[in-house]
């Protein structure tokens, strides 16, 4: 068991979710498309007429507000913020959104309104 891992990755997923909500913040699609792992990038360029960051302007996401709790689970984690759930998958060049946008619902998967296909 390797002490103190768990906390470095939270650190990283923070890190990645803490980036892609503050480009949000300030319409900064293209460094939010980064953030992004790549087959939710290309879901994106395609809804998007070839771009990542105009398909994410369309979405209209909602401020996420506060964080509140970071869970890594393995190659994947999920990030919750007051008003928005983040999932993230670990990749060769580190932690990428896979979606975003995320509401829970009852007795069934998330519901995201960016997610890769």
């Amino acid at each position: 068991m390797c002490s103190g891992c768990s906390n470095g990755q939270e650190d990283d997923v923070r890190d990645r979710a803490a980036g892609f909500e503050a480009a949000l913040d300030h319409a900064d699609w293209s460094r939010a498309c980064q953030h992004l792992a790549p087959p939710t990038r290309a879901e994106l360029a395609d809804s998007g007429g070839g771009s990542c960051a105009k398909g994410l302007s369309g979405e209209e996401l909602d401020p996420p507000g506060r964080l509140d709790t970071v869970q890594v689970f393995g190659t994947t984690a999920q990030v919750s913020f007051a008003h928005d759930t983040l999932f993230l998958s670990r990749f060769g060049d580190g932690w990428r959104v896979v979606a975003a946008g995320c509401t829970p619902r009852k007795d069934k998967p998330y519901d995201c309104s960016v997610q890769g296909g």
